[in-house]
């Protein structure tokens, strides 16, 4: 059976809706690690089952009641549009202004002295695919700071009433 083949095997069905195991790796990956650790996989995965399920099943409680015509809801759902468009910007933002290769190169010529390891009594300078995961994050970070808050400020100055 291939691992595609895996992924679409439904574990369950609730209120209509397939529980694949696709979806329940998703579930798990997205736990913290210290929860997605368990030395009991079956156990684990019979766990994220049972909550994937109940939410479904809410779910559907909340549908029949209605529960999408109330202003709580709406207010709600308001609200996280809200965060996940700011989230998605901010996101598109930091990937357009993440450090180039090169970037990364001259910061690493630049200061070599960063960059040294010893090796018994020597010091040798470390080679540039050791620390350019390393160098790029910094240089983001640092990128990403600046052009957040110069973005921060256009848009204030563009939105101002």
């Amino acid at each position: 059976m291939s691992e595609n083949t895996n992924l679409n095997k439904v574990l369950s069905t609730v209120a209509g809706h397939e529980i694949t195991e696709e979806e329940l790796n998703e579930h798990i990956a997205a736990l913290p690690p210290e929860q997605r650790d368990y030395s009991n996989k079956d156990m684990l995965q019979k766990y994220v089952l049972s909550q994937i399920e109940s939410t479904y099943l809410f779910e559907q409680l909340a549908i029949e009641q209605n529960l999408e015509e109330t202003e709580e809801y709406k207010q709600l759902i308001a609200e996280s549009r809200r965060e996940i468009l700011s989230q998605l910007a901010i996101k598109k933002l930091f990937e357009e202004n993440a450090a180039t290769d090169e970037e990364a190169y001259d910061f690493y010529k630049k200061h070599p002295n960063f960059f040294v390891k010893r090796e018994g009594n020597e010091k040798k300078l470390k080679d540039f695919e050791e620390v350019s995961d390393e160098i790029k994050a910094k240089i983001s970070q640092v990128k990403q700071g600046n052009v957040y808050n110069e973005a921060l400020k256009k848009l204030r100055e563009k939105y101002k009433r």
